[in-house]
């Protein structure tokens, strides 16, 4: 696993969304968050882009400055599906995007809610932050 650097560390930390690219030609924007030097992002166990990662991991996450679009960062790596823990991930991005706890407005989909991990394996940074 790739060591992300401190500019990559601040977008992904910042409420800034990201864009997830899966199996051939399969993108998707998305909130992600970070755990050390690990992306997460949650989604439902039915959507494409947890298919795509189960069939193949290799993913590319993208995530830019909105107050500087040349800034950006794009992490490519392998990517695994987890169950655990996915309502507070949830939650967790749900308060970073909105600054509110996430709502569920349909219990029985939430139960399918998973988390992709993924682990850089390479990143790249574009741009100055300032």
């Amino acid at each position: 696993m790739t060591v992300l650097p401190e500019a990559a560390r601040r977008l992904f930390d910042a409420p800034e969304f990201a864009v997830l690219a899966t199996g051939e030609r399969h993108q998707c924007v998305m909130w992600v968050g970070r755990d050390g030097d690990e992306l997460f992002m949650v989604s439902k166990d039915f959507r494409r882009q947890v298919r795509d990662v189960l069939a193949d991991p290799g993913v590319s996450v993208l995530v830019y400055d909105r107050a500087r679009p040349q800034h950006y960062v794009r992490v490519e790596g392998a990517a695994m599906v987890e169950t655990d823990g996915a309502a507070e991930l949830m939650d967790r991005l749900a308060r970073t995007y909105t600054g509110e706890p996430h709502v569920v407005t349909n219990p029985a989909e939430e139960a399918s809610r998973t988390v992709l991990r993924i682990r850089p394996e390479r990143v790249l940074v574009y741009g100055s932050p300032s």
